[in-house]
């Protein structure tokens, strides 16, 4: 049989229009109204930037919550197979993730995509290193954590289909090794790690005149920018050539690892497809004397740990109070009528809720009668080994509704492959909570035992009651050292858990202490006396409890 010309350009067009073309863009947001506000901004912007371009790729955007109505939709790892069922067909070519605080220069971006070959099992993004060791990667690579990159999702992170096809069936052969979800992006790179093995032809850009490559076995800090280091060697950038995609990522003893592209940054500059967005907050913020924090200790920390928090950030709370096992009229501290239990604390934690809602009224119907200060509408929970900016709480929480449920801090999720997975907020770094929800928790949530962990029973209680946990990436359950800092620098935090080997006045020195006296610089007259009474007070306190003076102890507690 003979083909014209004619009919060979059809059968060639053809092929070309049945080949994968598009490309899937994943907006990873939250469905509370703030959070849903900026993702429908950067959809709009996208779908904007679309209908103006003359693309051969069809862009299909979607926000992710909207789509997949599973509590581990943040996870990527545990919503591949939703995904297959509904989203990804034969057409999609690649898949790109960011967040509801991304920017995207599409046109850029597409560019960007091409020098790579689809066809391939890779992805690609703004490569994140580990210091050190950390608690919240469960020490993963323990003696050399550095070496091994993950992509800031607020950056951009994209997947061939090819990738995606066989991590959807990997996922659904091998679940995750552990049941807590923690730190998605690193969770992701690292199942990938684990369980996908790479080619010899991963990871090759497609030919390109201005791109150049130089490989080592072992990166030096003067070289260039570490992206990865392993067993299979390295790149680097080249210093005369930063436009080129040479922060290439090799394979590391034959297992994927994620390649990096100057189109991915951190911050905005010239030549990027997707950067994250300058933190500026539009929300107005909430007056100090709106917050009520209550902070959960025992006797043991008093004369540690407490005197801390007087020095700190205590000295900035209008409305605070320590509950703690003991009551102990030199600090005060407010007894729960609990007793200490090593871990979890759960029965602790709802008695504190208690106590807290009792003195909240008290206060405020005071405060309606003298009309002298706004009433208190939230409940910030925290330990007493929590460092925060009393102003970003501050900040963060005018961004909300107190009169919603709102239920705010560093989410974590457990089983969330499964049906019974739900996510929580961690203790540590601080709850923040309106009176609605605190409400419903002390009516509506049991602990099984005293001991159980009270996060995790009131995420799973509130999950039950139709309240979602809001994820901010500003708090934080461990240290600063815990987080790399790429992932510190992209917002102002707004709390840090756990005294463990850090100096923690130093800590607040460094993070906090400026955002909370500006606070009182620029605050009412009201405020400002309250702020020069309260850091006297707090200067007499630590002063005291330095003399031995906190060692006495007095029935002090509210009644139920």
């Amino acid at each position: 049989m003979k083909w014209t010309i004619f009919q060979l350009l059809i059968l060639i067009g053809l092929s070309f229009s049945l080949a994968p073309n598009e490309i899937l863009i994943l907006i990873l947001s939250q469905p509370d109204a703030y959070h849903n506000g900026l993702a429908k901004n950067v959809y709009d912007n996208i779908t904007h930037q679309s209908s103006h371009l003359n693309s051969t790729n069809p862009i299909n955007v979607k926000i992710l919550h909207e789509i997949v109505d599973q509590p581990g939709y943040w996870t990527f790892l545990a919503i591949l197979p939703h995904l297959e069922e509904q989203r990804i067909g034969p057409n999609i070519k690649w898949v790109v993730l960011c967040e509801d605080q991304s920017v995207i220069d599409l046109k850029l971006l597409l560019d960007g995509l091409e020098e790579w070959n689809w066809k391939q099992e890779i992805f690609i993004g703004y490569p994140v290193h580990d210091k050190e060791a950390t608690i919240i990667h469960h020490f993963a690579f323990f003696e050399r954590p550095q070496w091994f990159s993950y992509p800031l999702i607020r950056s951009g992170v994209a997947f061939t289909s090819p990738l995606i096809n066989k991590l959807t069936k990997r996922v659904q052969e091998e679940k995750p090794s552990s049941e807590f979800f923690i730190d998605a992006s690193h969770e992701l790179s690292l199942f990938i790690w684990h369980h996908i093995r790479a080619t010899a032809e991963n990871n090759k850009l497609k030919s390109r005149p201005d791109v150049s490559l130089r490989h080592s076995t072992s990166c030096q800090e003067g070289e260039g920018k570490i992206v990865d280091e392993g067993g299979g060697g390295c790149a680097v950038e080249s210093p005369g050539n930063t436009r080129a995609a040479t922060k290439l990522s090799r394979a590391s003893g034959h297992k994927l690892l994620m390649a990096a592209s100057p189109y991915f940054c951190r911050i905005k500059r010239h030549g990027c497809a997707i950067y994250a967005r300058e933190p500026k907050s539009t929300c107005d913020r909430v007056d100090i004397e709106e917050i009520y924090f209550a902070i959960k200790t025992y006797h043991k920390f008093h004369g540690e740990r407490i005197p801390i928090i007087e020095k700190t950030w205590g000295q900035y709370a209008v409305h605070k109070k320590f509950f703690s096992d003991i009551a102990d009229d030199t600090i005060p501290t407010f007894t729960t009528n609990v007793p200490n239990t090593e871990t979890g604390h759960c029965a602790k934690t709802l008695s504190i809720f208690k106590l807290a809602l009792k003195d909240i009224d008290e206060i405020n119907v005071s405060a309606d009668t003298k009309r002298l200060q706004k009433p208190i509408k939230w409940i910030f929970l925290c330990d007493d080994d929590t460092l925060l900016s009393v102003s970003r709480v501050c900040d963060i929480l005018g961004c909300f509704n107190a009169t919603e449920h709102i239920y705010l801090g560093e989410r974590y999720g457990y089983r969330l492959h499964s049906k019974d997975g739900f996510n929580y907020i961690t203790g540590g770094g601080g709850m923040a909570i309106s009176l609605p929800t605190a409400r419903k928790i002390v009516t509506s949530c049991v602990c099984p035992s005293i001991s159980s962990p009270d996060d995790m029973i009131i995420g799973i209680c509130l999950q039950r009651l139709g309240i979602k946990a809001i994820h901010s990436p500003r708090f934080h359950q461990a240290r600063p050292s815990d987080y790399a800092a790429d992932i510190l620098s992209l917002d102002d935090p707004v709390s840090f858990h756990k005294f463990w080997q850090i100096d923690p006045v130093r800590t607040y020195s460094k993070w906090f202490q400026l955002a909370d006296q500006q606070r009182c610089l620029h605050a009412t007259e009201s405020n400002k006396s309250f702020c020069d009474i309260n850091a006297k007070q707090s200067t007499n306190y630590v002063k005291k409890s330095k003399n031995g003076d906190t060692s006495r102890r007095k029935t002090h507690h509210i009644e139920l």
